[in-house]
């Protein structure tokens, strides 16, 4: 897996859920990096993990939930940095968008300029 791509992880619920009822979290930790995020119903009995590792390097991690088919599965996830013809390729690779330290304008993760354009027609 290639840092900033994001990765789906599925898992199968023992019972019905409401949609609104977030009956999974998943912890993914990489070094001293630590991610908690929410499961979403997937249709059926089927939750996802939506995660885009943030650096490079070895990420565990593992599920915590009320339903015991859901919870404390785990796993590890390689990450690789991107390559600069994967970033030209691809933006997205730069890492999230934010605000600059400036407060002034956006920037990627990697501290590139983020240019927003907008048009109306």
């Amino acid at each position: 897996m290639i840092a900033w791509q994001k990765n789906d992880l599925a898992f199968q619920a023992s019972k019905e859920y409401s949609w609104s009822s977030f009956p999974i979290q998943v912890v993914f930790q990489c070094g001293a990096v630590s991610l908690t995020l929410d499961g979403y119903w997937n249709g059926d009995r089927t939750w996802t993990v939506r995660f885009a590792p943030t650096q490079p390097g070895t990420w565990t991690w593992r599920s915590h939930s009320s339903d015991p088919a859901m919870d404390q599965q785990q796993g590890e996830i390689e990450c690789v940095a991107p390559t600069t013809d994967q970033v030209k390729d691809n933006p997205n690779l730069r890492g999230f968008i934010g605000v600059s330290d400036s407060g002034r304008h956006f920037t990627y993760a990697d501290g590139t300029l983020f240019f927003w354009l907008g048009d109306t027609v």
